[in-house]
């Protein structure tokens, strides 16, 4: 059931909401703004400029941070005022942020199609280790004792590293990181009933297997390429790099 609607910017992206969640912000991609919307009465009350590209946000003490995809900064907006505090520059493409809780917060940003994680402190923004804290050493999540959603997100997180196929094709291997120079993975699924499993070396592709529950033909792209491969349905197809 839908409760209630608000008019926001062009193209919204993510959402991010105030203490005791009286009040949304959300950002607009595709209008360059960020939207505040009053949750008691479903209407948005504010809109303001904050750069060319917003894609994530995310709101403390006052203040909601906010990545710019093309320019690869993160603007700090006054949440009552709308003024652009300050601007920094935290990578290429960053995409989703995320703060950690407690007294010492930092913020995450996840890049697109990298395996990067840049990780800084708040309010100085500087940049600080993600093993530093908040991992053990067997990949628990370190939030004492832990949290189960950042067990599965990790597990999810890996699973993006290795194979994507939001953009109607596969991808195979699309943010691989360098720690990962060699290794397989078998069993992952992809939009279309597909079941993919891989190997590398040397940080490239050697051999991908590729079970079609459907028989729908699809794209996969590695190395710069794209391969179309249209298989039947409960039948596998391999794809080796040596011979794309």
């Amino acid at each position: 059931e839908v409760i209630r609607e608000a008019s926001v910017g062009r193209d919204p992206r993510t959402v991010a909401f105030g203490p005791g969640g009286s009040v949304a912000f959300v950002a607009n991609h595709g209008s360059g703004t960020v939207t505040r919307i009053d949750m008691r009465s479903g209407s948005a009350d504010r809109e303001w400029a904050v750069g060319a590209t917003p894609y994530g946000i995310v709101v403390s003490e006052g203040v909601a941070y906010v990545s710019d995809l093309v320019s690869g900064t993160r603007a700090a907006l006054d949440t009552e005022t709308g003024e652009v505090l300050n601007r920094v520059e935290i990578g290429a493409f960053p995409a989703g942020l995320a703060l950690t809780g407690g007294a010492d917060q930092t913020l995450l940003v996840a890049h697109l199609l990298s395996a990067d994680l840049t990780v800084m402190d708040l309010p100085s923004m500087r940049r600080i280790s993600v093993l530093s804290s908040g991992v053990y050493a067997n990949l628990f999540d370190a939030h004492p004792p832990f949290q189960i959603d950042g067990n599965f997100g990790v597990a999810a997180g890996i699973a993006e590293m290795l194979l994507q196929s939001h953009l109607g094709r596969i991808d195979l291997l699309p943010a691989l990181p360098t720690s990962w120079p060699v290794g397989e993975v078998t069993g992952l699924c992809a939009r279309g009933g597909y079941v993919v499993d891989i190997r590398w070396a040397s940080g490239k592709l050697v051999e991908a297997r590729v079970l079609s529950r459907f028989g729908l033909p699809v794209d996969i792209g590695f190395d710069g390429m794209v391969r179309r491969v249209d298989v039947g349905q409960g039948e596998t197809m391999t794809i080796r790099a040596d011979t794309a």
